[in-house]
């Protein structure tokens, strides 16, 4: 929606993705807003963005699961008596499948505002302000198996990772147009803090 000095995007997303593999399956929220408004008789804009996500990603042992699956003898069968058929020095990819878990939930805002002037005609002053927040919490974990040496101790694995950037920017623009010729001069400034 939009008027001469004002106008909006507003979305939202939703993403539900289950993988070949079970216990596989990736879920992403999203929600995305950007606004601009202007004043001063257009002298003065500023812009707003901001985008936040969440992702929610369950992946099963993979690796381990898929060797298995082509290691093991086809004519045996997964089931017996409806429990998973006991394999001599391997572990059956149903088992495996049972007793490890990896889960990962990411979090993430990105949003910046960039206020422009145009000072004088033609002499325009950006600003740009940005902000990059991330933060992952992953758990792995494999619960004990007593049927298979050197399973019988679980383990479990949780790692939170954090980023965030953050970014400045002054930027002074210049533009002088005489008859068919046209200059612009551009004066900037950069900061990024990671």
């Amino acid at each position: 929606a939009a008027n001469e000095q004002f106008s909006f995007f507003i979305s939202a997303g939703v993403e539900d993705q289950e993988g070949i593999l079970l216990n596989s399956q990736l879920r992403r929220y999203s929600g995305r807003v950007n606004l601009s408004q202007k004043a001063l008789n257009g002298r003065l804009s500023i812009d707003y963005n901001f985008t936040g996500a969440r992702t929610e990603n369950f992946r099963p042992d993979n690796q381990g699961i898929v060797v298995d699956m082509l290691q093991l003898n086809p004519t045996i069968p997964v089931f017996t008596n409806g429990q998973p058929t006991l394999l001599d020095d391997m572990l059956n990819p149903i088992v495996r499948n049972d007793i490890y878990s990896d889960e990962a939930d990411n979090s993430r805002i990105l949003a910046n505002i960039s206020p422009s002037l145009e000072i004088i005609k033609d002499l325009t002053y950006k600003l740009n302000l940005g902000v990059d927040y991330s933060t992952t919490n992953r758990d792995r974990q494999r619960e004990p198996y007593a049927l298979l040496e050197g399973l019988e101790l679980g383990a479990l694995n949780s790692t939170t990772t954090r980023n965030e950037n953050q970014l400045v920017e002054n930027t002074l623009t210049y533009k002088f147009e005489r008859g068919s010729q046209n200059l612009i001069f551009l004066l900037g400034h950069s900061y990024q803090k990671t």
